[in-house]
């Protein structure tokens, strides 16, 4: 049974067409899925995430996660023939591939294909935007939360295996700082950090903490896509 979005969210005829040339891949914790430079495999994202990352001189930077809401290798799929972007797996999956020269000739016979990466680069667009106004806006603390609500949406269960390293690079900033940031989740009881280890406690808890830092971007892709990504807490289950 196919788990990513996108591909459920096309019509069962452009899905057949896809079909014949994907074939499942492993994506293992630490996975370098690419590099900067030629894309020749696209991946259709089922369980996991990944990290999307820019190198810029000697830094980088995490632009996203990407989990079974998404696809990698967005450019080569719109007629690119390099990426700017790294990817690492965040959190050990599955995925479903296959090859840019597959997919774009059925996507230039098949319109709704195209069409449908192109909503979810509008989708990728907002998050990115959001996460630009958490990086302005909310404390170290705040965007741990909208950090680990995210990759909490990308999952199953509740507990995620995290190390400070990982989310220290996600956020930007040093160990020490989210070593504090994560006793003030769990002292506030949102979370439960042990290990490596982490579980969310209260998700209704972190999305008020994060306040309207997190949500819209997530009811952007439920609306491009036609697929709820957050697992919103009840009481803002919207849509």
């Amino acid at each position: 049974m196919i788990q990513n979005k996108l591909l459920c969210a096309l019509a069962p005829d452009d899905l057949d067409a896809l079909r014949p040339h994907l074939t499942p891949a492993e994506l293992p914790l630490g996975l370098i899925v690419s590099l900067p430079g030629p894309r020749h495999v696209i991946y259709f994202i089922e369980t996991g995430f990944v990290s999307i990352i820019l190198p810029v001189g000697k830094l980088d930077t995490e632009m996203g996660l990407v989990g079974r809401e998404g696809m990698l290798g967005v450019p080569a799929a719109l007629g690119s023939d390099t990426t700017p972007y790294r990817v690492i797996v965040r959190h050990p999956g599955r995925a479903l591939c296959m090859s840019v020269e597959a997919f774009r000739q059925v996507a230039a016979t098949r319109p709704a294909v195209g069409a449908l990466v192109l909503r979810f680069v509008q989708a990728e667009i907002a998050q990115l935007a959001y996460t630009s106004f958490a990086n302005a806006y909310l404390s170290v603390p705040g965007r741990l939360a909208r950090w680990l609500l995210m990759a909490h949406d990308r999952i199953d269960g509740e507990t995620l295996t995290l190390t400070h390293d990982v989310l220290s690079f996600g956020l930007g900033v040093q160990r020490p700082r989210v070593t504090v940031s994560l006793h003030d989740l769990e002292g506030g009881h949102m979370i439960r950090s042990d290990r490596g280890k982490l579980t969310i406690r209260d998700r209704s808890k972190l999305e008020a903490f994060v306040g309207d830092c997190y949500g819209p971007a997530e009811a952007a892709y439920a609306q491009l896509i036609g697929s709820r990504l957050s697992k919103f807490a009840p009481e803002r289950q919207t849509i």
